[in-house]
């Protein structure tokens, strides 16, 4: 019997290792029970090549190849999964997988079939019956060019790897896997597949409509609109439906009750490092990262930060779960393998809620191409988006102009800049080489913008993580300064350079103007991008403008929900406000998710304690702390001690002696309540200064006519810049008041 479309053999190719049929039959037992099933499922008979017998009774000295490419020529492959199968040197992967697979992205029909719903499915259709070790799981998933997506037919008992038989269906228990229903799974599965190569291969009039596949273009841009083309169909069907809304962050703007927002919202999962020496995780890594920065640049979509997606890295996690967790609709998930000078790189879009492929692509090319396919990547995703989204056009800067040894010590810079935040112990250490790595970049190439950008970025934040400096805080801004106007002199549309000029205006310049233009600059460029939108929440936290300063704030962390800073920025700005019952909510939900705040969440705790009268119940939380690290836990502690009512002034101040040496404005603060207006503005004086950014953020030294008319205290207050925050915090305190 031939197969539902001419041209092809089989319908379906069943590929499997001969030990895994010798002892007890199972793949026999399988194929049988599948007939069975397609038979009762099927309006029409189809075809299955399926060898019982070692080689089908083909001899070394025959053609294997030759031999076995007629009946290779299948619709649907079918390997059967087990702990032997990736024996890479073995007859089922050489003669078989691999044949199929080169075959198949070469023939009419294509690697992928679009279902009738607009969902892209696989013609390779893995039956797994062991779990594989993570080497095996690598070979495989390297050759398919992606995650490993099997039907499986695993035993489920500790300490027990075995093929699922029919027998253990008579033991039924709640959640477990029963064979006849992934045999059903396997059938509706083909079923499906089938009716859409029917469907899409036929004209109205029931002709053939397959065409001889086109060459396989030169060009990446040429590819593009292939690409695009898939992209497009896949996204025009998607079913952005999620059965129960999963409100993780709790009103913390409406867009969490808008389902439309709720539709256009994508997580880029880091990309699997396949290479056969492990040795390219900076390599995937850093696709990933200019993915989610690329696709930040769309306005109304939702695009989940770095911290977050990369929570999930090396977790085998089940992507509806990862869709819940994440509140998107989408996953972008992917693979590069590296050989030499040639790189593989494959990337698929997935419906988090059905878990169906709406759109892949695999491209192999040379070491010096990846920044055109990675463009090329990011290009077909934001253009096909921006269709759905009504068309909105978006500039984004190409990595292609550099070359491979900057973009190397670029990913790597990036790679050490984001863990300055995962590893807050060693963030000065991260930040360092992060420095060395973004100098390096410009070595190689001192045209390329990104490179100056994160070099600023990183400068801008060595002062926030270190109590000592080689070099003064002017002389690292300065720095800092002159890297972001060149990125800018490179490319005017660089949202990070913005966001650097931003963030010195507003810590150490104090040009509140400037620093509003160019932070609001950086989000305009980069809507969706956590980050730049947590400096801006900043600037109103600082301004105490406390509609956007939550709303901003808010936004990052629903951006980025696994990142420890948004939570901590979230809570500051509710302490900024007294809004002590939501300081109490962000701080449970960062507890729940297991999220390390800045600092450690004891100081937040204790204010909270103390703030209700516990104090107590702060000295508990505070006693607790073994070792006093950062800004909060000293300010919990001085609070503390203000106050219990048997600690004295001279054991205070005891207490502000200790602070490390840079903490200018905590001492003033400390002075400015144990009343002692002379020392308090000494320390006025060198916080102004030093420009210790403490002295404006967090802001609890609020405005001038809150301390007596002291001579020296209100000198150290009338200074240009100072006067220019306290005349916006004055309007929009006011503003506050009228809005509650």
């Amino acid at each position: 019997m031939s197969a539902i479309i001419p041209g092809y053999e089989y319908d379906i190719f069943i590929s499997y290792r001969q030990n895994d049929n010798k002892r007890d039959g199972w793949v026999s037992h399988f194929v049988e029970a599948l007939k069975d099933e397609l038979e009762a499922t099927l309006k029409n008979p189809v075809s299955i090549y399926f060898d019982e017998n070692p080689h089908d009774g083909l001899l070394e000295t025959h053609q294997v190849r030759a031999s076995l490419d007629k009946k290779l020529k299948c619709l649907v492959f079918i390997p059967i999964i087990s702990q032997t199968y990736c024996d890479t040197k073995s007859f089922a992967w050489e003669h078989e997988l691999l044949p199929f697979l080169e075959m198949a992205r070469e023939d009419e029909l294509g690697m992928n079939i679009t279902l009738a719903n607009g969902n892209v499915a696989s013609r390779v259709l893995p039956v797994q019956i062991h779990d594989l070790d993570s080497e095996d799981q690598s070979v495989i998933e390297g050759e398919l060019g992606g995650p490993l997506r099997s039907i499986k037919f695993i035993h489920q008992a500790a300490g027990v790897n075995r093929p699922l038989n029919k027998e253990d269906d008579q033991v039924r228990e709640a959640g477990k896997i029963l064979y006849s229903d992934q045999t059903n799974k396997v059938a509706n599965a083909l079923k499906e597949i089938g009716t859409s190569v029917l469907r899409n291969t036929k004209t109205k009039n029931g002709d053939t409509l397959i065409k001889a596949k086109e060459a396989k273009p030169e060009s990446i841009k040429k590819r593009t609109s292939k690409v695009l083309l898939k992209m497009i169909l896949g996204l025009l069907f998607l079913p952005f439906v999620f059965g129960a809304a999963y409100y993780l962050y709790m009103n913390y703007g409406s867009r969490q009750n808008n389902p439309a927002y709720l539709e256009k919202s994508i997580a880029v999962l880091p990309f699997v490092d396949m290479s056969p020496n492990k040795d390219q995780e900076y390599l995937s890594d850093g696709i990933s990262e200019e993915l989610i920065s690329a696709l930040a640049k769309l306005p109304n979509l939702k695009v989940v930060g770095r911290t977050s997606s990369f929570a999930y890295k090396d977790k085998n996690e089940n992507l509806k779960k990862i869709g819940e967790d994440l509140q998107v609709a989408t996953i972008l998930e992917g693979s590069l393998r590296k050989s030499g000078n040639i790189i593989r790189i494959s990337a698929q879009l997935i419906n988090a809620n059905t878990g169906f492929q709406l759109w892949a692509e695999t491209y192999e090319t040379e070491l010096t191409e990846i920044f055109g396919v990675q463009d090329e990547i990011t290009a077909a995703i934001m253009e096909a988006l921006n269709i759905h989204l009504g068309g909105t056009k978006i500039k984004f800067s190409p990595t292609a102009s550099t070359n491979p040894e900057a973009y190397s010590a670029y990913l790597r810079a990036r790679q050490n800049l984001a863990q300055r935040g995962e590893y807050l112990d060693d963030a000065r250490t991260y930040l360092d080489d992060a420095r060395t790595l973004f100098e390096e970049a410009i070595q190689h190439d001192p045209n390329f913008s990104p490179s100056y950008s994160g070099l600023g970025r990183t400068l801008s934040l060595i002062p926030n993580y270190t109590s000592t400096l080689t070099t003064s805080i002017a002389d690292v801004v300065l720095l800092s300064k002159k890297a972001a106007n060149k990125a800018l002199e490179l490319d005017p549309d660089n949202a990070e350079a913005y966001s650097v000029l931003g963030s010195i205006a507003m810590y150490y310049d104090w040009d509140w103007a400037e620093a509003e233009l160019m932070l609001k600059k950086s989000v305009t460029l980069s809507p969706n991008n956590a980050e730049m939108n947590n400096f801006l929440g900043d600037y109103y936290v600082i301004t105490l403008d406390e509609e956007k300063a939550i709303e901003i704030e808010g936004k990052a962390l629903e951006l980025d929900p696994r990142m420890a800073i948004n939570f901590s920025n979230l809570i500051w700005a509710y302490m900024a406000f007294e809004d002590w019952d939501n300081v109490i909510r962000v701080n449970n939900l960062a507890k729940s998710l297991s999220i390390s705040l800045i600092g450690g969440d004891e100081m937040t705790r204790a204010l909270i304690n103390l703030k209700k009268g516990n104090i107590d119940r702060a000295q508990e939380i505070m006693d607790s702390v073994q070792h006093i690290s950062g800004p909060g836990e000293y300010q919990a502690r001085t609070v503390l001690a203000f106050a219990k009512a048997d600690w004295s002034a001279q054991e205070i101040e005891q207490l502000v002696e200790k602070y490390p040496e840079n903490f200018l404005a905590m001492r003033a603060e400390a002075y400015l309540k144990l009343k002692q207006w002379d020392k308090a503005s000494y320390w006025l004086e060198q916080a102004y200064s030093e420009r210790d950014p403490a002295l404006v953020y967090l802001p609890r030294i609020l405005l001038p006519e809150d301390y007596p008319d002291h001579p020296a205290l209100q000198k150290a207050f009338d200074k240009p810049e100072l006067n220019a925050l306290f005349e916006i915090r004055r309007k929009n305190l006011k503003n506050n008041k009228l809005n509650n």
